[in-house]
């Protein structure tokens, strides 16, 4: 039988001991969300990307070849693939809604399903949209950067500039056109991943959250143009 996408879902469930429920073992789950990244990548058949870490990752799992953004805007986009509802039921076509306004108000999420189904679930950076986290989500929910009263911060390119002190390490920056009333900075580093919010995403992603069975976790990482 081909793995689908709702067979997938699925797999949790039909891979729990159905004779021992006590000593149940769940298998732990990773997901990582990203946005503006097309299939323009190596192991989708582009020679002229190089993506060896999402290369090694998809010879390792499955490539859904039919999977589609549902919007082509961050917030619709998102809201729809972790509530599996529609952007055009839902109403939600815009950057200004939060996870519970409108037609979402009773949604139940995919972390939020996981959750009440045992598992301990963490989120670090951008998974809902930028502002937009729905605590009922997660046990654990944090934004990479904190202010001077240790409080999490959300990542813009200036404020990782400032945080990481890595202005001098900038070989070119700039700000992207307005479009459809979206726009964004940008900036090109002369640095090592690690000192970039992806790279101490990853780093708080395997503290955050340990593995110690017989527990499940269900870890959530979100990236911007990871490639």
């Amino acid at each position: 039988m081909p793995l689908t996408r709702r067979s997938m879902l699925s797999a949790p469930a039909a891979l729990l001991p159905r004779s021992a429920p006590g000593a149940a073992r769940r298998p732990n789950v990773l997901f990582i969300p990203v946005d503006d990244l097309n299939r323009s990548l190596h192991c989708f058949g582009n020679p002229q990307v190089r993506t060896p870490n999402i290369d090694r990752l998809a010879e390792s799992g499955v490539r859904f070849t039919s999977a589609y953004a549902n919007y082509a805007s961050c917030l619709p986009s998102r809201l729809s693939f972790l509530s599996s509802w529609y952007p055009e039921p839902t109403g939600v076509m815009t950057f200004g809604p939060r996870p519970r306004d409108r037609r979402l108000k009773d949604a139940v999420y995919l972390p939020q399903h996981f959750r009440a189904h045992g598992y301990i679930t963490a989120r670090l950076d951008k998974v809902f949209h930028i502002g937009g986290d729905e605590p009922s989500c997660w046990d654990i929910t944090e934004e990479p950067l904190k202010d001077t009263q240790g409080r999490f911060r959300i990542v813009s390119t200036p404020r990782e500039i400032e945080a990481q002190n890595l202005r001098e390490h900038i070989l070119s920056q700039g700000e992207f056109p307005r479009c459809h009333g979206e726009k964004g900075n940008y900036a090109v580093r002369d640095v090592d991943d690690g000192e970039l919010i992806d790279g101490l995403n990853t780093r708080r992603a395997r503290s955050a959250t340990p593995i110690s069975a017989p527990s499940a976790r269900r870890r959530t990482c979100g990236f911007c143009n990871l490639v």
